[in-house]
């Protein structure tokens, strides 16, 4: 039994004592932050779907397609061919996002960049995927090294101990207001004065109009999510992502500080594992709602947590957990009750700088088991919330 085979049998075992549990994971490691009232929460159910996109984009929805069904692969085990195939459909969904933020230089370059990895598999030779990765990251990087994003993020000015055991100050809420009273939609992280991210539909949601703080509202602007999103249906392809965007700038303080993204350039590991934090809201027992964090949540990368779901679902009769048809290299599996962490992100902190970063968003589940919950990556979409901050700057002016 291969390496990779015997860590997902011994996830499995994990996933499946879980599942089996009557309790929540370790739930008294779930804390309030904030005990104060905090509207209501919205009917989730009764949320408007506006994700009915125009077909201007119907071709790469074809790529995306693709790729959510090519696993991360180590380049060790990769061969030339397969790694420009990679490349190839990466470089096309960096395309479609350069596009979406109507950044035409950055299109182009890309364009020319897939067309010489389109040439080499074409011609049939093996050609240098190493070279191509560089032209891709040399793109990325020239997009970071011009973005307008505060720099002084990821801090929490009012927790001199852990950040994030804190008041997670870069976590807010999205929804709309109904004369003095606020109602939240959905979680969102704030990464720029006028930018938060959140899940997909809450983007797309027309009705939730407002960022929303303890005592202030932020009226929304402008709105995007992920070009890859043709309809309600795709956001388990693991671009279940959004940004929506505030007429009037946030004003930065104790209580609200931007969160910093994974670098442009980063690597997540398939086969990695750790821990990460859950911050989101839920209904207070005394009326309204909360934020609340869950620590020290156990994470596995895409391709441990395939491999997982794909063990447990094979033996005893056990029906195999649909998680498992869907995962790719732009998920991250936590191992939280769905139903009870809906409305939440992940944060971590970076260990070279003590910052904290936003590092997923919009989980998605299996409705028949409840876990493990698969959360959107942000490293793999922060070439994109980059070029879409940049870009929307000048909707401003």
């Amino acid at each position: 039994m291969g390496r990779h085979s015997l860590v997902g049998v011994i996830l499995a075992l994990v996933l499946a004592s879980v599942l089996v549990a009557s309790t929540p994971l370790s739930d008294t490691e779930k804390s309030t932050v904030s005990a104060s009232q905090y509207g209501l929460l919205d009917n989730l159910e009764e949320s408007e779907n506006l994700l009915k996109i125009s077909k201007r984009h119907a071709e790469i929805h074809h790529v995306a397609k693709r790729e959510a069904k090519m696993h991360a692969v180590s380049k060790r085990q990769a061969s030339d061919t397969s790694r420009l195939e990679a490349l190839q459909l990466r470089t096309a969904l960096m395309f479609i996002e350069a596009d979406q933020a109507a950044d035409i230089t950055v299109a182009l370059a890309l364009a020319e960049v897939f067309n010489k990895i389109n040439s080499t598999l074409q011609a049939g030779r093996g050609g240098n995927p190493d070279a191509f990765e560089r032209q891709l990251q040399g793109i990325a990087a020239n997009v970071s090294a011009n973005s307008v994003l505060p720099k002084d993020c990821g801090r929490s000015p009012s927790d001199s101990g852990d950040p994030l055991r804190g008041s997670h100050p870069w976590v807010v809420s999205v929804g709309y207001k109904n004369g003095d009273k606020d109602t939240i939609g959905c979680v969102a992280v704030v990464i720029s004065r006028h930018h938060v991210i959140t899940h997909a539909i809450c983007a797309a949601t027309t009705k939730y109009d407002h960022v929303l703080l303890k005592n202030t509202a932020y009226k929304v602007s402008n709105r995007w999510f992920h070009p890859s999103l043709k309809s309600d249906d795709d956001v388990t392809n693991g671009h279940n992502i959004g940004i929506v965007m505030t007429e009037k700038p946030l004003v930065f303080n104790d209580e609200l500080q931007p969160a910093c993204l994974p670098g442009i350039n980063d690597v997540v590991s398939a086969v990695g594992d750790g821990t990460t934090t859950l911050v989101g809201f839920e209904a207070s027992p005394r009326g309204g709602v909360t934020k609340y964090s869950w620590a020290n949540s156990k994470t596995f990368n895409s391709l441990l947590c395939f491999e997982a779901l794909g063990a447990l679902g094979t033996g005893g009769g056990q029906s195999r957990n649909s998680l498992y048809e869907i995962l790719n290299r732009h998920h991250m599996c936590v191992l939280r009750p769905f139903k009870e962490a809906e409305l939440s992100v992940t944060v971590d902190q970076d260990p070279s700088t003590g910052r904290v970063e936003v590092t997923g968003v919009g989980p998605v589940t299996d409705p028949s088991s409840n876990y493990p919950m698969a959360f959107t990556l942000i490293q793999t979409h922060t070439f994109w919330l980059e070029l879409m901050v940049k870009n929307s700057i000048r909707l401003l002016l």
